[in-house]
């Protein structure tokens, strides 16, 4: 039994380290290209304070200086420097209770040891003093602009301060968050948050999900679901990326798949009259080229021409399968179109959806 909890263990610990190793690079390009990064997190997580602590080991050691700023009052920045420099103890900085923790403590510890072996490191408060009568977001972005300049600036704090452009539902709630006040204000800034997934396992294992992911938009629409806000037309307007930790699945491929299935149970097949098609490869190898999809196809023309359908009735017991695609007006909204039938995986008919 210990030999196989050893055997996990050391198996965990490898995918951890391959996974941190890529992660890492990512965030890097995103340090590097923007000058500023903000980095999000679910307070109390040890695993965020973890990996802030990995990035900025691994940054520095490439020769690299960065700039890092904490949501610690600015009022505490002498503190934090004796702190730093070894001439007094972490218990001489006042850190919020919502803020600190264990291992939010240990990356502290962990940036004066990496100082003290000669890393190029700074470290500096930027949430706003219990005595000053501002809004939080405004005063970490006055704080952020004294901090930009030559070398990078990694920001850590909490997710909804991440948002890079955010259109509030209810008036009352209009205001702009750190990174929209950095964007608008003209600074290069990149965004990333971070999602903890309801998952129980010895180890979580992080994973970076660009723009490109397909599961990214989800993870953001369950940060913002919260909060008052109107989703974004395009994930890239409101972050770069999400961390997220989870125990090897995704809860989003589970949850997404169950959409579709909702969805397709409300697409009607009938019953449809089989025309006699002739199969010309060379016709339907131009249609895969212009994107036009054409009676003969496979259903893997029809990817390769459309890409996946929106949605997919199943085949039903007449021995017929619909798929349906969704269409861009030009004046700004998506429709249903290209209803299309097929028989034995092959498409047999093609027809627009009723608007």
């Amino acid at each position: 039994m210990k030999l196989k909890t050893l055997i996990i263990t050391t198996f965990l610990i490898f995918v951890f380290a391959i996974q941190s190793s890529a992660n890492e690079q990512k965030i890097f390009s995103l340090l590097k290209n923007s000058g500023v990064l903000i980095f999000g997190e679910k307070r109390g997580k040890p695993e965020s304070a973890r990996l802030v602590s990995d990035v900025v080991e691994a940054f520095t050691a490439m020769g690299n200086c960065v700039n890092i700023g904490l949501e610690i009052s600015s009022e505490e920045q002498k503190n934090i420097d004796n702190f730093m420099n070894g001439t007094a103890d972490i218990s001489t900085i006042r850190i919020n209770t919502f803020v600190t923790h264990k291992e939010y403590r240990n990356m502290l510890r962990s940036f004066k040891d990496y100082i003290a072996s000669g890393k190029c490191i700074r470290v500096f408060g930027i949430d706003v003093p219990d005595t000053v009568p501002i809004e939080k977001d405004v005063w970490m972005a006055r704080m952020v602009n004294n901090l930009v300049g030559d070398s990078p600036l990694l920001v850590l704090v909490g997710n909804r301060h991440t948002f890079k452009n955010v259109e509030w539902k209810n008036d009352e709630n209009k205001k702009t968050v750190l990174a929209q006040k950095l964007s608008s204000g003209g600074v290069n800034v990149a965004a990333v948050m971070q999602y903890w997934e309801k998952q129980d396992c010895i180890s979580k294992i992080a994973d970076f999900l660009d723009n490109e992911n397909t599961y990214t938009g989800y993870y953001v629409g369950d940060i913002l679901k919260p909060l008052s806000i109107k989703p974004p037309s395009k994930v890239s307007e409101i972050t770069d990326g999400i961390i997220l930790w989870n125990c090897g699945t995704f809860s989003a491929e589970t949850n997404m798949q169950k959409e579709i299935e909702k969805k397709t149970a409300d697409i009607k097949v009938d019953p449809v009259i089989k025309t006699e098609i002739e199969t010309d490869r060379k016709k339907i190898e131009k249609s895969i080229k212009r994107g036009i999809p054409m009676a003969g196809m496979t259903k893997e023309d029809v990817i390769k021409t459309l890409g996946e359908p929106e949605k997919k009735s199943g085949v039903s017991s007449s021995g017929y399968e619909k798929w349906g695609y969704e269409c861009y007006a030009e004046e700004g909204y998506y429709y249903e179109c290209n209803n299309l039938t097929f028989e034995n995986d092959v498409l047999i008919k093609i027809a627009d959806w009723e608007i």
